[in-house]
């Protein structure tokens, strides 16, 4: 029982100092409110500053981080957005060469209207010895028919699928025309490849670089060189097409007739 009292005598003396200690802090910040204010403030301040000088140092860094991370996603879409417009322009840039070259051979000289055009999806270099193939198959043309470039004739259909066919020009290797040359001598030219030809002439036949060389009366090509041969009767002529075969998109070919 005695322990008993003194423990309610004592939680009554510290029930009693804190009600005192309350009223004596309430009553000086009642009388002496601006001069507390002031200590409050005094001691705040340099704890405000030390708080501002620990943690402005990782808002800086935390501020130069989100600004970069920002910077490199703008800056991937940018690269992203430049892509897409040069891939833009390089197909308007496709598809205007592509019309301006149909046109030109729809429009060139006068045509015959019984011929078709046909777009080229395999050319030299990236098909073997001299062949194209072409996107139109045996409901529109045989084996055999005459492949025209430029109203040129270049070769003949070979082979035929579907919905495609293979074109063997005569520039394809051991492949041989007759042509004629100077004026008007006939002589056999011999395909070479990359839209090439050679042939013998003897050496009394006048003939020079640029000259025309045709192919059943029509232009077939130009000489690009001349070649002699010491004690040899005969000189050796080079001539090709007047167009890079890299170059031709499309080719025309006689209607097929049903």
């Amino acid at each position: 029982m005695t322990y008993l009292q003194k423990n309610s005598r004592k939680s009554k003396i510290n029930y009693n100092r804190k009600l005192i200690f309350g009223i004596l802090f309430f009553l000086v910040l009642l009388l002496g409110g601006s001069q507390v204010k002031g200590v409050v403030h005094w001691v705040n301040s340099p704890l405000s500053r030390l708080k501002n000088v620990i943690t402005t140092p990782f808002q800086s860094v935390l501020a130069h981080v989100i600004s970069k991370e920002k910077i490199i996603i703008e800056n991937k879409e940018l690269i992203e957005e430049n892509k897409k417009l040069k891939i833009d322009l390089l197909l308007t840039d496709i598809i205007q060469r592509d019309n301006d070259e149909l046109k030109q051979i729809v429009e060139y000289g006068q045509t015959p209207t019984n011929r078709n055009v046909a777009r080229v999806l395999n050319k030299p270099p990236f098909s073997p010895y001299d062949t194209f193939t072409i996107d139109v198959g045996k409901d529109n043309v045989s084996v055999g028919e005459k492949i025209y470039i430029f109203d040129i004739y270049v070769g003949n259909v070979e082979e035929v699928y579907p919905n495609s066919s293979l074109v063997r020009l005569f520039s394809s290797p051991n492949q041989t025309i007759q042509v004629s040359v100077a004026l008007d001598y006939p002589t056999e030219a011999e395909g070479c490849g990359s839209g090439s030809f050679s042939a013998s002439l003897p050496k009394d036949i006048k003939i020079q670089v640029g000259d025309i060389i045709t192919h059943q009366n029509n232009l077939i090509g130009v000489v690009e060189s001349i070649k002699f041969i010491e004690h040899d009767a005969f000189q050796k002529i080079y001539f090709s097409y007047p167009f890079k075969l890299s170059e031709v998109n499309w080719v025309e070919f006689d209607i097929l007739e049903k």
